[in-house]
């Protein structure tokens, strides 16, 4: 039988939002053992990791910063009992590597992937075995919390060293709210999920073990990432003739694609920077496409959390929140834009 115990890992500054966490999921609080020092989630998750009470076999850890869907509890113990020994991260950021696999598979129809330890895996929440989380407290005293204040990049590791399996939700169980970085990461752009579960009930409970290549767009730029040819163990970013050979794009079709638009969308940068976006926007809603193709999707049914991760995607490519806000009137055409370029790059597929 699963018996999950929760914490909310906090600090002084975030007492309340930590506080109504808390109280919305029955969780203990701990909050950070040297709160006056320079902060750091590192040292705050060594406590928090463990503290599982006797008798429990599972235990979740919540940074206090994100919110609950409200079928986080009955998702995770569904995906504990196919298999009680993994370790579950129940969120990914929109412009992680982890968050471009994540959005293919659930457009691919998807509830749970096999995340890449090449990134880092977010704590943002995060489920293990009782057992795995005492040792990596114990594990996380080897480092210095304020040389190693991030605990993601040394979960990443523990995990990839003692052969632990892994799963993470998509949509995520739980989303991150918009609160002031404690670790000094404001300026690295919007921090949201691909897509967020919220109420909505998703019915099946596919788990997708690999993508062939990992489509993300981010700061105006779509990319790729794929096996290296050079026979190592390890992916990397395509150069973008390589990447437009791959998905059977030519330059001309991007810049074709994307002066039509031109005429669809208000322009609310100059008019240089808004093809530029444009361009990259279709290029990235292509080899989204041809990406799902090779995972075996035939086509992708509209629907408003779909709607959601695409909206993402365009969210990650513009990075920023302000960004955002100025394209904010013409989402709805560069919406329906990326499901164009999406549905091209399936058929190339």
């Amino acid at each position: 039988m699963i018996r999950l115990s929760t914490t909310v890992m906090t600090h002084p500054r975030r007492a309340e939002p930590a506080r109504r966490l808390a109280e919305a999921t029955g969780a203990d609080l701990v909050v950070d053992p040297d709160p006056h020092g320079p902060p750091s989630a590192l040292r705050t998750a060594a406590v928090a990791w463990s503290r599982c009470p006797e008798g429990t076999t599972h235990h979740l850890v919540l940074q206090d910063d994100v919110w609950p869907s409200a079928h986080l509890r009955p998702a995770v113990e569904r995906a504990l009992q196919r298999d009680p020994e993994q370790i579950l991260a129940l969120y990914q950021n929109l412009a992680s590597w982890n968050g471009a696999r994540a959005r293919v598979a659930f457009l691919a129809g998807y509830s749970w992937l096999v995340p890449t330890l090449q990134d880092y895996f977010p704590t943002l929440a995060v489920v293990m075995p009782c057992a795995a989380a005492h040792l990596f407290a114990k594990h996380t005293e080897a480092f210095d919390p304020v040389r190693e204040r991030d605990d993601d990049q040394v979960l990443a590791r523990f995990l990839a060293q003692g052969g632990y399996r892994t799963a993470m939700s998509i949509p995520a169980l739980v989303e991150h709210q918009e609160l002031p970085s404690l670790s000094g990461y404001d300026h690295v752009g919007i921090r949201r999920s691909v897509c967020f579960q919220g109420d909505v009930p998703l019915a099946g409970e596919r788990v997708l073990d690999g993508v062939p290549a990992w489509p993300m767009f981010v700061a105006r730029q779509s990319m790729l990432k794929a096996p290296s040819r050079l026979g190592r163990e390890r992916w990397q970013v395509m150069t973008r003739s390589a990447h437009l050979r791959l998905v059977g794009l030519k330059w001309s079709q991007v810049r074709d694609a994307a002066g039509d638009a031109m005429s669809t969308v208000d322009l609310v940068e100059r008019r240089s920077k808004s093809r530029r976006f444009l361009n990259e926007t279709w290029f990235a809603g292509h080899t989204l496409g041809w990406t799902l193709a090779q995972v075996g999707t035939a086509s992708v049914t509209r629907d408003p959390l779909r709607d959601h991760a695409v909206r993402t995607y365009l969210e990650a490519g513009l990075c920023y929140q302000g960004p955002v806000d100025l394209w904010q009137p013409n989402f709805p055409a560069l919406l329906d834009f990326t499901w164009q370029a999406i549905e091209h790059g399936l058929r190339a597929g």
